[in-house]
């Protein structure tokens, strides 16, 4: 087992990590489907894990929309962005990515390149903009409450009509 654990990624490390920090909050980790993402049931919660290594003190994530828009979809769904180090993890509601994640850079196949500074705030576009994450900072209790944000939940189809409809009237 122990040959297993070095030969994981840093990323792949640092979701072990984030597991093991979750089952000390609650001890029912369950790995769910949503397309071939890494989505857990924590407690309340349907967490979305996305990791990067330390790097030059910025972090890179892709995100694609269909898994962002799945994830919406989910009860009390959360996204925790894993930058460097478990002690710099944002955990915020997928609502709050979801209000913002059309402004953000994207490839043709709808993959979001999500930037997030040394501070830890999502990069937007513009200079000097930022989506302040500070309140999502290590925010670990989030997941063991019901969120209050509900939103109007879309299928898959409805948001590839949405896309398709952006697509082509530009």
């Amino acid at each position: 087992m122990s040959e297993s654990i070095g030969r994981l990624s840093p990323t792949e490390h640092l979701v072990n990590e984030f597991l093991q920090k979750a089952k000390d909050f609650q001890t029912n980790v369950e790995l769910i489907k949503v397309l071939k993402s890494r989505t857990y049931k924590i407690a309340e919660a349907n967490v979305l894990i996305r990791a990067a290594s330390e790097g030059n003190r910025r972090y890179f994530f892709g995100l694609n929309y269909i898994t962002a828009e799945e994830m919406a979809n989910l009860d009390n769904p959360f996204i925790a962005f894993i930058c460097g180090s478990l002690d710099r993890t944002i955990i915020m509601p997928a609502q709050i990515y979801l209000k913002i994640y059309r402004i953000l850079v994207h490839d043709r196949n709808g993959e979001y390149k999500i930037n997030i500074d040394k501070d830890l705030n999502i990069v937007l576009g513009g200079r000097d903009n930022r989506l302040d994450c500070s309140r999502y900072i290590n925010a670990w209790k989030l997941l063991l409450t019901s969120s209050t944000l509900q939103e109007e939940k879309n299928t898959i189809e409805i948001s590839l009509h949405s896309i398709l409809q952006e697509d082509f009237w530009k």
